[in-house]
């Protein structure tokens, strides 16, 4: 995973115009890498990729179901600027609530999406950056998804009781 993160960021600077697109399809060419929709798998972990124009990165990451599938290892959201790209560890440890959208969720009914805002920009006092991948997915492993779950049900119902 850190390694193909330090790819990225050294293709991005070699490619300053390149667009999430072309660094996709330079990954697949490059490495052992597997495309499952907008997730790219590696054995390891998985990687989802968004574009921004702006500071705000509210975009739709990805449904919470998918999420799932993908949760026992690391989830990496790679978001690409015009001049950069940062990452973000976005497994359900990582995620203050479900969008409001997701009125119906429940830990029984698993529905709704997650937007780039809902990551977490640091959990216990550690910052979500790819420096700290390693360490903040040694705290994921460690805890129990359904109390993630619960969480973020509770969290996503608040929201919704707000509105």
């Amino acid at each position: 995973m850190l390694e193909l993160i330090s790819w990225i960021i050294n293709f991005k600077n070699a490619n300053t115009r390149a667009t999430k697109t072309d660094i996709q399809n330079a990954i697949l060419q490059n490495f052992e890498i597997e495309r499952q929709g907008s997730v790219l798998v590696h054995r390891d972990f998985a990687i989802r990729f968004s574009e921004v124009n702006g500071k705000s990165f509210s975009n739709v990451v990805l449904s919470l179901s998918r999420l799932l599938k993908h949760d026992l290892s690391p989830f990496v959201v790679c978001v690409v600027t015009p001049s950069n790209v940062y990452f973000r560890l976005a497994n359900t440890t990582f995620l203050k609530k479900i969008c409001h959208s997701s009125m119906n969720l429940d830990s029984e009914n698993i529905v709704g999406s997650f937007l780039g805002t809902d990551i977490m920009s640091e959990y216990a006092e550690i910052q979500n950056t790819h420096e700290n991948f390693l360490k903040l997915n040694s705290i994921h492993k460690k805890l129990d998804i359904r109390d993630n779950l619960k969480r973020l049900v509770s969290n996503s119902k608040k929201l919704v009781r707000k509105l």
